[in-house]
């Protein structure tokens, strides 16, 4: 069996609890309030270069890696990874696959943000995030698999405790990951470039072996030996 917790699969998937707050101390809108926040604040953060943390949930991840191509010329590699909670990957066992290179730093959602965007009180707002996590968890014990959908950015797939995730093709073009971006060394400095080497102080010695001597009776040993 397979279970899709999108805007409205998410609610349902809450409400099915025994013990669910979901039409006790929040309601079904509320629940499709905050979650439809949740894209536009990926958006913003990874446009910012860093990623966002949903605790619990998943991590947005980015890295840009920028490799010398050609002397007045770089490229950047933008990578975006959906990364699930490793909370979740310990509890219950599951195989993920996690990338091999350190992302941006990531914030937490900021709940006051969204508590004070849509005039809710805090409390409401983290019990519209906890039922749906803990939904999500729960299905992944009961459901072959499990896909969560952030819409207008992507997928996390649970199938048989294999983590995966994939992503819009608009919402990857949109930030331009994926993508090998050119850009010019007089637009913004190759940090790999090596510094160029500073000519070395000329040296005594240098200046001896410089100094040739034609004629002993017309050499000015003075002034070479001053050198020394």
């Amino acid at each position: 069996m397979s279970l899709r917790l999108d805007r409205i699969g998410r609610v349902r998937a809450a409400s099915r609890n025994p013990l669910t707050l979901v039409g006790r101390d929040i309601c079904a809108s509320h629940v499709l309030e905050v979650w439809d926040m949740i894209p536009k604040y990926i958006h913003e953060e990874l446009e910012r270069g860093i990623g966002l943390r949903i605790p619990g949930l998943v991590t947005f991840g980015c890295k840009i890696i920028k490799n010398c191509s050609y002397p007045q010329m770089f490229t950047m590699d933008k990578f975006v990874h959906m990364v699930i909670s490793e909370d979740l990957v310990n509890m219950y066992g599951l195989h993920t696959k996690r990338p091999n290179y350190t992302l941006n730093p990531s914030n937490n959602l900021n709940i006051s943000k969204i508590s004070t965007e849509l005039n809710m009180p805090r409390y409401a707002v983290n019990a519209c995030l906890t039922e749906v996590i803990h939904a999500f968890q729960r299905a992944i014990t009961t459901y072959t698999k499990v896909e969560f959908i952030f819409e207008g950015i992507g997928k996390l797939v649970v199938h048989d405790n294999l983590v995966y995730s994939s992503f819009c093709p608009d919402f990857m073009e949109m930030h331009g990951f994926g993508e090998r971006v050119i850009d010019y060394k007089y637009r913004f400095p190759c940090v790999c470039e090596p510094e160029p080497e500073q000519p070395k102080p000329a040296t005594p010695q240098y200046w001896l072996n410089q100094f040739q001597c034609y004629n002993d009776a017309e050499c000015h040993h003075g002034e070479v030996d001053a050198l020394t």
